[in-house]
């Protein structure tokens, strides 16, 4: 019996190596921006969601190469891992980034709150 592989053609590896290329540039992204440029980081819910969106940056750049160097391989169990772990850790970081920004939009209107300034709510018109 002849086993056919899944990932065959230029097009595959064309594929693969894009996969792993945008992975490793959003490694380097989350690391220069997130981590270097921002250093010390400012406090309160920021600080927070900036650690979020560079943790998500680097946790889905690291599935993307999962997916290059299993199409490249041909290993179908890693390209399945990996896109179930970059699935599962971009809902969960997005999950916590909104709630993360909902918590500053309160910080905020609590602060303009303070000053006698009324924030602005589209409910009122």
């Amino acid at each position: 019996m002849e086993e056919h592989a899944v990932f065959t053609g230029i097009y595959w590896r064309l594929a693969g190596a894009t996969a792993a290329a945008v992975g490793a540039l959003l490694l380097l992204w989350a690391a220069r921006l997130h981590v270097f440029s921002r250093w010390p980081l400012p406090p309160g819910p920021r600080k927070a969601l900036d650690l979020v969106r560079a943790g998500r940056a680097v946790l889905v750049g690291g599935a993307l190469i999962g997916v290059g160097v299993g199409v490249l391989l041909h290993v179908k169990w890693l390209v399945v891992l990996a896109l179930i772990i970059g699935g599962q850790e971009l809902l969960e970081t997005s999950v916590i980034a909104a709630a993360l920004r909902d918590e500053e939009r309160r910080c905020a209107d609590a602060a303009l709150a303070e000053k006698g300034t009324v924030p602005f709510s589209p409910a009122a018109g």
